[in-house]
């Protein structure tokens, strides 16, 4: 049962995540026309920044437990 809830979440996380970048890809090519594809560099590097200051920057519990994912 543990492990449906977590395969659930996660699923639900990274969802999410696509979801979020195909939104951003969206907005970009309806204002401007043009496909952007350097914006996965920006996701990348916000996931870079994100485990880097989890590891330095003492934060709430559930935080912590996101970051192990």
């Amino acid at each position: 049962m543990s492990e449906t809830l977590q395969y659930i979440f996660s699923g639900i996380t990274i969802g999410s995540i696509y979801a979020i970048r195909g939104i951003g890809f969206n907005v970009i090519y309806s204002t401007t026309g043009v496909l952007n594809l350097a914006q996965g560099e920006f996701v990348m590097l916000g996931g870079m920044v994100a485990v880097s200051l989890s590891h330095v920057v003492p934060s709430p519990w559930p935080w912590r437990v996101l970051s192990w994912l």
